[in-house]
Parts: C-alpha cells; structure tokens; sequence
C-alpha cells in the first residue's frame, strides 16, 4: 500500500521505520528540518559557534532507565550507542536553599508517596488531576514533583496541579524508584540518523498539508501550494489538536475526541552561561536543577547540566533552560529553540482510548506520545500498534 505519514518527528519516523519493508512509506514533514521536539545541535539544530564534535540538546535529551524499554529495544535494533548515567536532580528554592533526593524530608515523603500511590489501579487515576494524589504532602515536596512533571511535560509549572494523573502517576511511580537514565551518544538526533540509513521512502521536508480528504477508497492529500497526492491510507503523527484543521469533514466522533486539545508552546535556550547559578550557595551543577522562586517574575524552571552525560571536557560548561531566560546573557546563547507540544488536560485524554481504537477507520491512523505516557514511550508504543494493524 502506499501511505502518507503527516509528521516527522518521534512518531512519525518510527511508524515509517517499521512500515517501510511492507509499504510504500512518505513523510511529510512541514518544517524545514525533521525531528519535532528533538532538537540536537550540530545535527539537526544550529550551534551558534558550539564546537563541530560536540552534540547538546535543546529539546527531548534523556530517559529514565525503567520508563522506556520498548524506546530502549528500538535504540538497540537501530545500532545506536546509548550512555547510562546518573539521572541527578535538585531543586532550588529562592536563589539559595538545594535539595536534593538525599534531604531526610523529600526522602521520606518520596518512601511514603510510592506507598499511597501502589495501592491504587491506573483505573483510579482517570479522570483525575494530579492534585487529588499530592495535595495532602509538604509544599516542598509539592514543588519536587510539579518541577518533575513541568520538564517531562514541558508544560507550566503553575499548571501542574491540574495535570492529568493518568498519565502522570505512573510515570512518577517509575521514574522516582529510578536512580539512573540513558543518552543517545552523539546527540538523540542520531537515532533519526539511523532510521533514515535504511528508509527507502520518501521524505518531504517545507511540505504543508492544508486538507486530507477522505473517501471510500482512497486518501486524497491537498497541499498549500495546490499539488494533490492520492494514498491508501493515512496516519496522523502529528500532535492532536492539527487534526480537526486538516480533515475534510471530520465525524462527530472525531470531533468529539479531538475538540478538547489545545496547543502548548515553550522555548528552550541552549547556552554557556553558569551565572544561572548566581545567588545560590552551592554553585555543583546536577543534569537537571530546577528553580523556584517566589519573589520573581519568572518562578519556575530548570537548567540541564550536558557536560558530565555527554563526556564534554573542553573547559565550557553547556546547558539547555526553560523559563530562566531573564538570567542568561544573550552572548553567550547557543541556539533557541520554540516547541510546540500537546497540552495534557483531564477532558482531553478523556477519549483517546477511542483514538487508539478506532485506528484504521476511514483509512485513517493516529500515532503519538499523547497516545501511550507523552513521553518518547508513547510514541514508540502507539507507532507499534499502528505497525501492528497494517503488516
């Protein structure tokens, strides 16, 4: 069959990795470069003067060793070199007090947050905010996981207590009994690299889908500068709130099952600056140090440490922030980076169940991060499922 794949990212590319030896696979990808959210530098993204052997992110960069076995088992068929690390945190509140996992309060309500939150199925996390699981723990450790979730989310801060708990209280039961991570040696754009190695499709970067319209037999693609393509089927890696936009004539229920996404937009800094760091009493650098900051504009974010995961030791320090732009000299920015990313709500995860399985209706197909954790997990796993229903 020949299939149209709108979106090359994460999701994207993985469905057409594992479609490509049955069909005839194209990727239309609107931006001028492939990777959605991963943005490595040297490879996919500028570096403003960054060394040409050293690759940082300044989007997707690291996975928590239990999270991600079935991304894990794709690294591994793909031949991509991984690095295990330490995953270390810390939390930085008002400019100079750091905590750590290691502090006897946060460590003692993490043992007893793990125990309340196993007594409970994924079943009685539906249709829940976060909220309802943390509201009865110390502001401290409140701040610990709305930051944990604010980075894996990339999504407000001040908006995390209304975060979904559907997908966020496995995931935190996972990551936070998990004291190590895996990099992609080289960059997590490397990975594209190798899938793209043995892909004999066809990809199509500055290519914009304006409609997909539907009909008994076949998918019609109408793009923005008036071309059509006709395929068998067509599938969706896109993030859910494009897809009322680009379907002609959408059912009720789809309607009904994408109507409640809306669009999330952040902006990462890739930089060299370690006054970051300045008023704080403990100058070490974790991989992801978060800050909060009552008394300040900007109250919440984090800075990611590259050099320790990514063996870096040519005397630089590299980092990748959100949201503590107003503390980082603009000489000495790397590389900016303006993500657009599902935001996660009770009522809009409410039907993707039906999403999932109602794929291949109408010759139409759906993949992403939203579909699984949000996270690379998702995405490997809803693009399985989609693999599963056309080989």
């Amino acid at each position: 069959m020949k299939i149209a794949i709108i979106g090359g990212g994460a999701s994207g590319l993985i469905t057409a990795h594992l479609l490509n030896r049955n069909h005839e696979i194209h990727v239309f990808e609107k931006s001028p470069v492939l990777g959605g959210n991963v943005k490595t530098l040297n490879k996919n993204a500028e570096g403003n003067g960054l060394p040409a052997n050293v690759f940082i992110e300044n989007g997707v960069s690291f996975f928590p060793d239990k999270a991600y076995p079935n991304f894990r088992k794709l690294m591994e068929n793909l031949g991509v070199e991984l690095i295990r690390d330490n995953a270390s945190i810390a939390l930085y509140l008002n400019h100079k007090n750091r905590y750590t996992v290691k502090n006897p309060q946060l460590r003692e309500e993490l043992i007893q947050f793990l125990q309340y939150a196993n007594t409970f199925s994924e079943r009685d996390f539906k249709g829940k905010p976060v909220a309802s699981f943390i509201g009865s723990y110390s502001p401290l450790f409140q701040t610990w996981i709305k930051s944990i979730l604010m980075m894996s989310y990339s999504m407000p801060f001040q908006y995390m207590d209304r975060f979904p708990a559907e997908i966020a209280m496995p995931l935190l039961t996972v990551s936070l009994t998990c004291k190590n991570a895996f990099y992609v040696k080289d960059g997590v754009y490397s990975y594209f690299e190798n899938i793209l190695k043995s892909f004999s499709g066809k990809i199509f970067v500055n290519s914009a889908i304006k409609k997909v319209e539907r009909h008994p037999d076949f998918i019609l693609l109408h793009f923005a500068d008036g071309q059509t393509g006709v395929y068998d089927k067509v599938i969706f890696a896109t993030t859910p709130e494009q897809t009322l936009n680009l379907l002609v004539h959408p059912t009720a229920a789809e309607k009904r099952r994408f109507s409640p996404w809306k669009t999330n937009r952040i902006t990462t800094i890739a930089h060299t600056d370690t006054a970051v760091y300045q008023n704080n009493q403990n100058q070490a650098f974790s991989f992801v140090d978060f800050f909060y900051n009552s008394g300040t504009k900007i109250k919440e974010g984090y800075n990611s440490y590259m050099n320790d995961v990514y063996r870096i030791a040519n005397g630089k320090s590299y980092f990748m922030a959100y949201n503590v732009s107003d503390r980082i000299d603009p000489k000495k920015i790397l590389n900016i980076q303006r993500h657009t990313t599902p935001f996660y709500s009770v009522d809009a995860l409410r039907y993707r169940h039906e999403i999932r399985e109602t794929n291949g209706q109408h010759h139409t197909y759906h993949v992403g991060a939203y579909l699984g954790n949000g996270l690379h997990e998702g995405a490997v796993n809803s693009a399985l499922e989609v693999y599963g229903l056309l080989v």
